[in-house]
């Protein structure tokens, strides 16, 4: 009999693969991690019944109701409730509370990507990965040098972004700042990239000839601590796609789903959206990132993993970055397969600030009055409440026939909600 699943979204591993120190929030609700410790739910497709996931804090119970009715079943959920030495990070408060850990180390540990932190936890309860599979495989096919150096080497032209990379430790400001004023002479607008880091994090866009003396000193820091930085050139986009595939511990390759990905221009996520039938540009893009997919299973890698790529206007495809992890675009992809009946399904983090927010009344009602007027399914899958900072995160599966309907009504949900 298999185990049962102890689910963590540890979104922070990314972090901490990059050295950043941990956030206590001291009763504060510090955004996005305020936010991110309470969205646990979003992973509830992947688990079984018998299952349980992290969460700070469990949404209002009306929204696990229509949850359970969607989905026919409900995994526990485990409330931490950490209080004023809440941290970014669910594992270490996880860890402080001796009897949970106690009441859990028969759950075989499940993260959102592997850290060092995850990884020793497990082996602590007797979970242990294959022998090749290492902290140092992840953290190698997580960082951004090695995204560009795959591209560049593993596939065909058309997929490589103009980038370069500095790693020489005793690299100086000075020379830091001939680097990037040559590389804007030569690009223009560019992104300057830790090696780690998400969804924007680690990551600044330049567009100017002119860089401060703090950030030049931000740089010097990265490269330092971080094993260096990238310069990638900026790259206008028709669209953002996201290609999900599982490995396998015997390095088979498994595609699962192309999402559409919805960012802002610094990167920060929004949304994903997903269209029937997916399996003609996932077999063509599968095929194309083929000697890519076989690098990082050679290495030992296997479980979920994500690569995001662009497509230009005239249609080629261009690599952006590598997640050896789970993604929200495989996330959307769960969402969509266990509860859309529709053609199209768009999953999304809706932020509102300084808003008077009537939850979950003003929400239903919108929904209910747009599914009536755009033929469409409107499912609740999470809400964030912070009364401290007057904010609200939502976050929503919308189901419809036309790609154009999920669009209208997702730009029409956040003003309809506080009119």
């Amino acid at each position: 009999m298999k185990a049962p699943k102890l689910w963590i979204y540890n979104y922070d591993f990314e972090f901490e693969l990059a050295g950043i120190q941990r956030i206590v929030f001291h009763g504060k609700h510090l955004a996005p991690w305020y936010f991110l410790n309470r969205s646990g739910v979003v992973l509830i497709p992947f688990a079984d019944e018998q299952d349980s996931i992290l969460i700070q804090e469990l949404p209002d119970e009306r929204v696990l109701t229509g949850l359970e009715s969607l989905l026919g079943y409900r995994p526990k959920l485990i409330p931490l409730k950490t209080g004023l030495n809440e941290s970014n990070s669910l594992l270490y408060d996880f860890l402080k509370n001796r009897s949970l850990v106690s009441e859990y180390e028969s759950h075989q540990p499940v993260p959102w990507g592997w850290s060092l932190s995850i990884n020793n936890y497990q082996e602590t309860i007797g979970f242990i990965k294959p022998p090749r599979f290492t902290v140092d495989t992840v953290k190698l096919i997580n960082s951004k040098h090695y995204s560009a150096q795959v591209r560049k080497n593993l596939l065909p032209k058309t997929f490589d972004i103009p980038s370069l990379t500095i790693t020489d430790a005793g690299t100086t400001k000075d020379e830091i700042k001939t680097v990037l004023a040559g590389f804007q002479q030569l690009h223009s607008q560019f992104f300057i990239k830790n090696f780690y880091g998400t969804s924007g994090k680690l990551s600044d866009f330049c567009s100017s000839e002119t860089f401060s003396i703090k950030k030049i000193e931000k740089y010097r820091r990265w490269i330092q601590k971080n094993e260096g930085v990238l310069f990638e050139k900026f790259i206008s986009k028709k669209k953002e796609i996201s290609v999900q595939v599982d490995i396998q511990p015997d390095e088979t390759i498994i595609p699962v789903a192309v999402t559409e990905l919805f960012s802002a221009k610094n990167g920060s996520y929004i949304g994903n959206i997903l269209t029937d039938p997916i399996d003609t540009v996932l077999n063509e893009l599968h095929s194309q990132l083929l000697p890519v997919l076989k690098n990082i299973a050679e290495k030992g890698y296997h479980g979920p993993l994500g690569i995001d790529l662009i497509e230009t206007e005239n249609g080629e495809y261009k690599l952006l970055e590598i997640n050896a992890r789970l993604t929200m675009g495989r996330v959307a992809f769960e969402w969509h397969r266990k509860i859309n009946c529709h053609k199209t399904g768009l999953f999304a983090n809706l932020f509102f600030k300084e808003q008077h927010i009537s939850f979950p009344e003003s929400l239903d009602e919108t929904a209910k009055q747009l599914e009536k007027n755009f033929d469409c399914r409107i499912s609740i899958l999470n809400s964030v409440h912070s009364k401290i900072n007057r904010s609200m995160l939502v976050t929503i599966f919308i189901a419809a026939n036309t790609k154009n309907i999920l669009l209208e009504v997702v730009q029409k949900i956040k003003p309809a909600l506080f009119q």
